[in-house]
């Protein structure tokens, strides 16, 4: 039997938005109970679908050229009630600069790609509707990681992190989580969009406060973070699973610092 369990945001005490997006997809999660009176299996692929207007982006910016990078934090939450209490989708971009490089696609005069295909996916059938590349998500040498947390719908339970390609083994085997592949795609990440630009992006480069961040799609294969942990760990034995499944969509909203 499938469970369909739809979230609207809405209501008193989550009146603000900033933003625009939506998730759908199947899990599993047998041990799912909102409550003990009231309990929500989402058992067998059952359908999840979430519409989402509440947004936050917290920016962890470089202070030393030793250490380039500027980091973002992303989540989508099903309400602007405390994280604790809202379903969430959080999205880590690690290096912002590799991330725009993805995004534009640019060509080096001797037509090698100014972006890093370690990290960023551009063959013809992973190209999005405005060109943009896919970024590769996972929990080895990607540099976004995704993590989903059910905390309004199943509050008993931990998070589970979204996995790559998994190509360096740490990984929990299939037969626990069988999904891979997990990637996002961005139109347009602050001030560079897809397909546009053709200078050298600078080292430094962040989304600043007031920019505009559009993932036109992605999509996320699910696997119980103490599965994980206990895997890369190798602590034996390794948990059943208590959440697996997938999620895809998209989202659209501006950088605010009143929302961190």
């Amino acid at each position: 039997m499938v469970v369909a369990v739809s979230l609207i945001v809405g209501g008193e005490g989550c009146s603000v938005t900033n933003g625009s997006g939506e998730m759908h997809g199947s899990l599993n999660v047998p041990a799912c109970t909102f409550s003990k009176l009231n309990p929500i299996p989402l058992k067998n692929g059952a359908s999840y679908s979430l519409g989402v207007d509440f947004f936050a982006g917290e920016p962890f910016d470089s202070t030393t050229p030793r250490f380039p990078a500027n980091q973002l934090n992303i989540r989508m939450e099903s309400s602007s009630s405390r994280p604790e209490f809202a379903d969430a989708l959080n999205f880590w971009v690690l290096d912002s600069y590799e991330v725009g490089r993805c995004i534009r696609g640019r060509t080096n005069p001797d037509g090698t790609p100014d972006w890093n295909e370690g990290y960023c996916d551009r063959s013809p059938g992973a190209i999005g509707p405005s060109g943009e590349g896919r970024v590769l998500v996972g929990i080895e040498n990607e540099i976004v990681s995704s993590a989903f947390a059910l905390y309004y719908t199943c509050p008993d339970l931990s998070a589970a992190v979204a996995l790559g390609s998994c190509a360096g083994g740490t990984c929990p085997d299939v037969t626990f989580c069988p999904g891979r592949g997990s990637w996002i795609s961005f139109a347009q990440f602050g001030s560079v969009t897809a397909g546009g630009g053709q200078g050298i992006l600078g080292r430094d480069f962040k989304v600043n406060d007031g920019e505009t961040i559009r993932s036109s799609a992605f999509h996320v294969a699910l696997c119980d973070k103490s599965t994980v942990d206990k895997t890369i760990l190798g602590r034996l034995p390794i948990p059943t699973p208590q959440i697996t499944g997938t999620l895809d969509g998209s989202f659209q909203f501006h950088m605010d610092p009143r929302f961190r």
